[in-house]
């Protein structure tokens, strides 16, 4: 049975690399390498994908081309499902950092309690219709059960 080929420094540093060609810093965005400058978010989705992005590093160390870019546009003819899912895996990084979020201002990690008002909204258009007509579905311990 053949090993798995180890996501190398090398080859987390060749997958940063196309991170960069794909999403390059730009009006006023930061690039890849900007975002994830510590590779945390590129760790974390080579643990995700496992083997598969140590595999895609490979390929396109194979590829002919005389630099990054004509070796990543061979990877897109030749292998387009696997570019795609590339492309996918550090699109998903570029987007889970925090400079990302600021920049388009997402704030679904922070709490964000309901505005004057909005609860009454939800109750007046049926949103939380349902919710009612199923009733509670927690319990609070009898007292004296100990727990």
């Amino acid at each position: 049975m053949p090993t798995e080929p180890a996501l190398t420094p090398e080859r987390a540093e060749l997958l940063r690399a196309c991170g960069s060609l794909m999403m390059p810093a730009e009006d006023g965005a930061p690039g890849f390498t900007e975002v994830d400058a510590d590779g945390q978010m590129l760790a974390a989705a080579a643990v995700y994908a496992g083997p598969r992005l140590a595999h895609i590093a490979a390929a396109i160390e194979s590829m002919p081309g005389s630099g990054l870019s004509e070796r990543l546009d061979a990877f897109r003819r030749e292998q387009p499902a696997l570019y795609n899912y590339l492309q996918e895996i550090l699109i998903c990084c570029y987007l889970s950092t925090s400079k990302v979020w600021e920049l388009v201002g997402y704030t679904g990690r922070r709490p964000r309690p309901p505005a004057p008002g909005e609860a009454e909204e939800w109750l007046a258009s049926g949103l939380l219709d349902p919710v009612r007509k199923r009733g509670p579905i927690y319990r609070s311990p009898a007292p004296g059960s100990g727990r």
